[in-house]
């Protein structure tokens, strides 16, 4: 189909801007001026594509945590390698912190090509995949994409009070022994 005739010609970077008074109206342009009082549906799409990223972020956050107390556990090991109570203290504690990393992120990866295969995404890739799904749409957000944020969130938050509780509750118990021993504390990164 030749340009002249389509009814709007857009480029493929066209010129795309939001009323500085009302930012529910937005501008587009073509050979004319377009414009649109609902927003064009993009903010709703850009405000949960901003609540994924702050929820992929908390993952990540989550992540960070678990793996500099997981770091400090096996220097502990392996200064403290002759003494059994530390050992199995450590293996245990590492166990429990190892099982919530792996609801969150994939730890098994091994990267020749097979991985989406042997085991389920995790919750970090699940989040890349919605906030993929809805940025390149036309259109808001489904209200399945909707409901299945709302149901991540609801992981989130879940895996939030295991690792606050590991940290809180296990974690305190470990650093007991470790008092105990005159050992230096394990400290979580906050």
């Amino acid at each position: 189909m030749a340009a002249e005739e389509l009814e709007y010609r857009f480029q493929w970077t066209f010129p795309l801007a939001m009323s500085p008074h009302d930012r529910t109206t937005i501008y587009a342009g073509s050979q004319v001026v377009h414009r649109t009082t609902n927003g064009g549906r993009i903010e709703v799409q850009t405000k949960r594509l901003l609540q994924i990223r702050d929820d992929m972020n908390s993952v990540v956050e989550m992540i960070h945590r678990i793996e500099w107390t997981r770091k400090q556990l096996y220097d502990l090991k392996e200064v403290h390698k002759e003494d059994e109570a530390i050992v199995k203290a450590v293996d245990d504690l590492d166990e429990k912190l190892l099982t919530v990393e792996e609801e969150l992120t994939e730890t098994r990866l091994t990267g020749r090509g097979q991985d989406a295969l042997r085991w389920p995404s995790r919750l970090v890739s699940k989040l890349t995949h919605l906030a993929t799904g809805i940025s390149t749409a036309d259109f808001s957000p489904t209200t399945q994409q909707v409901a299945v944020h709302e149901m991540f969130q609801k992981q989130i938050r879940e895996l939030r009070q295991k690792v606050e509780e590991l940290l809180s509750t296990e974690l305190t118990a470990f650093t007991s022994l470790l008092k105990e021993k005159g050992i230096a504390n394990v400290t979580p990164k906050i």
